[in-house]
């Protein structure tokens, strides 16, 4: 997955968790990301 759009759409902080967690499952699949957007 893109860090840049999991940064924009979570933050860095947030883009790390969840980019960490995705690959510990081995599995990367942005439409089960869930969109939380605190602009």
């Amino acid at each position: 997955m893109d860090k840049e759009l999991l940064v924009d759409m979570f933050g860095e902080g947030g883009a790390e968790e969840i980019t960490e967690h995705y690959q510990e499952q081995g599995e990367i699949r942005p439409e089960e990301v869930p969109v939380e957007e605190d602009n």
